[in-house]
């Protein structure tokens, strides 16, 4: 189970007013920290539930929250052990699937989604060239979780286009409800808390210009189109944080696999501090680089070489109305120039949650718990199940971890 502290409670006080009625008031704050995580299985090419169940079960801090991209429509029947479900087998056993044209994307949390379940969210497919005569709908597993009586988060679980900046800035824009073409009624604003998944966007400061460079070399002999940063430069500039910064950091490369599934069992901390206070403060001098991390690397899809398109994104605030009304004109302006093809009414509109375990009402809505807890980052791992436990590769992206630490004001008075 994730730590769940109760930081400072003062003890209860008790006052009588004028009818002698007894009051009882206490003060407390409680931290939760809870370990956020997001890998591109590919389909489930040469992944068993044995094997996914080892991994995850080796992290030293159970998964709280758990987002698989590319997955399979019958991955929530996996098993293991035989006759048990996967899922409930690493105790996260609240969970929806959000399909697409391909793929969908998974949401698994350790935590209850509230009354108002959780919902899938279909993107326009974006952009066709000469060289991709079609293009994919993708998807947006979202979810409202409760993480005490006095406290939720929402969070976003997605998987964005992989060829064109236009088409993943068109989905993000319709995902977070921030513009959207005249020709579609506008749904409800999205205040979300969380992001993670694979944006398949790219970050200018995780690179130096040779890195750059080389990117850029590599993408035009696989007919992809130069790095292009619209996507994370839209994020940070309506609020969100990138949970790497600001946290302890280990880079892990698939050759140590094995010590790391020694250090888990021994249940050792593995991190090395990143530059910086390595604390909240969301300020580094300096990224990581990324020549252990191959998302989509040589092996995988050339277009994604040595690039960081995996991420886990906050917000360290409530997005409330008041907030939007200050970042949605940045937003518009930013992508008011995308070239969006029609779009099929239909097929954009929200979807209800169909999942047995979810009640499928709608949750993308203004209203927002106004005991919204704060968001800190703390540690970040970046992993590369490149290998099945020495045996078949399954996956060339790096799975990312995440501790987020949650302050939680409990009632004042009871």
């Amino acid at each position: 189970m994730e730590e769940a502290n109760v930081d400072n409670e003062n003890p209860e006080n008790e006052a009588r007013d004028d009818d002698g009625i007894t009051a009882k008031k206490k003060s407390a704050t409680t931290k939760i920290e809870i370990c956020f995580t997001t890998l591109n299985i590919h389909g489930g090419n040469d992944v068993e539930a044995q094997v996914l169940y080892e991994y995850f079960a080796a992290f030293p801090r159970p998964v709280g929250v758990l987002a698989l991209q590319e997955c399979p429509r019958t991955i929530l029947q996996w098993q293991f052990p035989p006759g048990k479900n996967l899922w409930s087998s690493l105790d996260l056993r609240y969970c929806h699937y959000a399909g697409a044209d391909y793929m969908g994307n998974l949401l698994l949390s350790r935590y209850p989604f509230t009354e108002e379940g959780a919902e899938s969210v279909y993107l326009e497919a974006g952009c066709t060239s000469s060289q991709r005569k079609t293009a994919e709908m993708r998807s947006a597993a979202v979810a409202k979780i409760r993480l005490s009586p006095n406290a939720e988060i929402r969070i976003a679980a997605t998987h964005l286009d992989h060829r064109f900046e236009q088409s993943r800035l068109m989905q993000l824009d319709f995902l977070l409800g921030s513009a959207f073409p005249a020709d579609v009624e506008q749904p409800p604003r999205r205040c979300f808390d969380v992001l993670l998944g694979d944006l398949n966007a790219l970050k200018k400061k995780d690179y130096s210009s040779e890195d750059l460079k080389e990117i850029a070399e590599v993408r035009a002999r696989s007919s992809w189109e130069s790095p292009r940063f619209e996507v994370t430069d839209l994020l940070q500039k309506s609020g969100w944080k990138d949970s790497i910064l600001g946290s302890t950091t280990r880079t892990i490369s698939s050759s140590n696999q094995q010590q790391r599934l020694q250090e888990a069992n021994s249940n050792t901390k593995y991190q090395e501090k990143m530059e910086g206070s390595g604390t909240s403060s969301l300020l580094v001098s300096q990224p990581p680089r990324w020549s252990l991390h191959r998302g989509g690397g040589v092996q995988g899809t050339a277009g994604h070489y040595e690039t960081r398109i995996d991420y886990i994104w906050f917000r360290e605030t409530p997005m409330t109305p008041s907030a939007r009304a200050t970042t949605e004109p940045k937003a518009s302006t930013t992508t008011a120039s995308v070239d969006r093809p029609p779009l099929n009414k239909k097929r954009a509109r929200e979807v209800r949650c169909k999942n047995s375990d979810c009640t499928p009402v709608q949750v993308l809505g203004t209203k927002y718990n106004s005991k919204h807890p704060s968001i800190v980052a703390k540690d970040y791992e970046v992993f590369q199940p490149k290998r099945r436990f020495e045996k078949n590769v399954f996956t060339d992206h790096a799975c990312v971890t995440c501790v987020l630490g949650f302050d939680i004001e409990e009632e004042n008075s009871e």
